[in-house]
């Protein structure tokens, strides 16, 4: 699962059922199906015709929008999940991708049932393209009856919206976090976890880690993450570029499930986004267990990470930057181990799924009570 379905399977394990009925309506079967359903959460599966759901963001365009197969499925997808909506007696929709933004927008327009959009890229992102922002831009006033913005740098792009638009960062269960350190035979280890992607920047970490390898003989250099946006030929370079520069320096570890129990083996944790991101929820998450976090000064970490206090911000793309922030933390492990103490205490104040969980609680009930 990427960060937005995790985002949503935490938010439906934590709405309160006293209040709330959720059922989720899924595009196919998959991980979050299961994960929902192990839940206790109704899923229900609509499946998605192939020409939609292979459609990324930076295919949006003019010529793609008006593909007569593309848009004869748009409206028979719609059509199939207004007529879902009123066989479930939907009263509210709650959207979690931009492509749901969109087919389930028109399909609560068509049912006269309120949509509330979850915003979680920056649509400035180099993955969309600029036809597919506009169309975004021009939707968000008249579909959604709210959205919902992971950080303000989100909330920017709806700044003619401003007054339908909630900032409510995304919320971890805390407890599945522990500050608890393991033995670490001598050697410290530092980790990236990510999926796969350029604006990712795996590339920069590995490059990064390959400059530090031979001052420091003994750390370890971790990588953990798959590709899931069709971006395979970027890992297999990323790994590729590894191997014929480094050797041994960087290790890859695929998809890892149980990210908590990694965190636990990591000494530092670097995210080097190559772009503005609209938040970072493995940033939280190595918060939460009391890691320093080594982020791009870009986006969604600025608003996560306190400079010096509780990690520390590079400049995106900076091989040299990270390099150097890596190798003053490995230096000053008692200062890395103090930064992470902060930041547990900070993402535990202020990214608590039970917290996050009544401020979207709330939207629902302003939207609602409009009606």
């Amino acid at each position: 699962m990427g960060g937005a379905e995790v985002a949503l399977s935490s938010l439906l394990g934590a709405i309160d059922r006293s209040k709330w009925q959720p059922v989720a309506l899924l595009g196919q079967a998959g991980p979050l199906a299961e994960a929902l359903e192990r839940a206790k959460v109704p899923v229900d599966i609509v499946r998605m015709p192939a020409v939609l759901a292979n459609t990324r963001q930076g295919d949006i365009g003019i010529a793609t929008s008006l593909s007569p197969r593309r848009v004869k499925s748009t409206i028979s997808y719609v059509a199939r999940l207004a007529i879902r909506f009123r066989q479930r007696r939907i009263d509210m929709i709650h959207t979690n991708s931009l492509k749901a933004c969109v087919l389930a927008g028109f399909a609560g327009r068509l049912e006269g049932i309120p949509v509330i959009w979850q915003i979680h890229s920056v649509l400035g992102s180099p993955a969309m393209s600029s036809d597919g922002r506009k169309l975004m831009l021009r939707l968000s006033r008249w579909l959604p009856a709210h959205i919902i913005c992971n950080s303000h740098t989100t909330a920017a792009d709806f700044e003619l919206v401003s007054d339908r638009v909630s900032v409510i960062p995304v919320g971890v269960d805390t407890s599945r976090f522990s500050a608890d350190r393991t033995e670490r035979n001598g050697h410290a280890v530092v980790g990236m976890v990510a999926r796969f992607g350029p604006i990712k920047g795996q590339h920069v970490f590995v490059q990064a880690a390959q400059g530090l390898a031979t001052a420091y003989p003994s750390a370890e250099f971790v990588v953990a993450g798959t590709s899931l946006f069709g971006e395979e030929s970027y890992e297999l370079e990323v790994q590729e570029a590894a191997r014929s520069r480094g050797g041994q320096s960087v290790r890859f570890l695929g998809f890892v499930d149980d990210v908590p129990a990694l965190m636990t083996t990591l000494d530092v944790v670097v995210s080097p986004s190559t772009k503005p991101e609209g938040f970072g929820q493995s940033i939280v998450e190595a918060m939460l267990a009391g890691k320093a976090v080594i982020a791009s000064a870009a986006g969604g970490p600025t608003e996560l990470i306190e400079d010096g206090v509780t990690g520390r911000l590079v400049p995106p793309g900076d091989v040299l930057a990270l390099t150097r922030a890596i190798s003053e933390l490995l230096d000053d492990p008692a200062e890395a181990a103090a930064m992470g103490r902060r930041a547990r205490e900070r993402a535990t104040k202020l990214y608590d799924i039970r917290e996050t969980a009544r401020l979207v609680e709330a939207v629902y009930e302003r939207v609602l009570s409009r009606r």
